[in-house]
């Protein structure tokens, strides 16, 4: 195995790696319960898979900007079809957070990134720590929750650190 010798090379690494277990989750979505949710407080299960998508979308914008403001963001989830459609738009932003994460220098990962709500500032990090915790830690916390939604509706999962109960001979 050849280990990035840069950050920016081992973030791809972790992200594409982690992709796999990301797609292999959304393939098992089922298209007829995209409107389910658990509980009337949770996400409903397409709105959580799109979240996934949101998430991994976020790092063009991290490296591109030196920050957000919820008050003026322009925020809408999309309503997705069927898991098709959301499985395409994964990899759409898959593609643009790896070739953000592709051409970015060690400085430009170094740089404060501000997440805010008008007065309220939520953090300043340095980019490197947001791409780590607000994509990437971010997206394996929901898609935590993901696996969690498909097994209440009894859809077998798929590996992810290893065989599930549903791969056991």
């Amino acid at each position: 195995m050849n280990i990035p010798d840069s950050l920016a090379g081992r973030l791809a690494a972790e992200f594409e790696n982690e992709a796999e277990v990301t797609r292999r989750l959304i393939r098992r979505l089922p298209s007829d319960k995209l409107g389910w949710s658990p509980h009337v407080k949770s996400m409903d299960l397409g709105r959580l898979a799109g979240h996934l998508v949101e998430m991994v979308g976020w790092v063009p914008m991290v490296l591109s900007t030196d920050g957000v403001d919820f008050a003026s963001y322009p925020y809408k989830p999309k309503a997705y079809a069927g898991a098709e459609e959301i499985l395409a738009d994964f990899e759409e932003a898959l593609s643009s957070a790896l070739t953000a994460i592709s051409e970015t220098d060690e400085t430009e990962l170094s740089k404060a990134w501000t997440m805010r709500n008008g007065d309220t500032v939520y953090c300043t990090l340095p980019r490197a720590v947001i791409i780590r915790t607000w994509a990437m830690n971010h997206v394996y916390h929901h898609r935590g929750q993901l696996s969690v939604y498909l097994r209440m509706l009894d859809v077998p999962l798929p590996s992810i650190y290893g065989p599930t109960a549903d791969e056991m001979p």
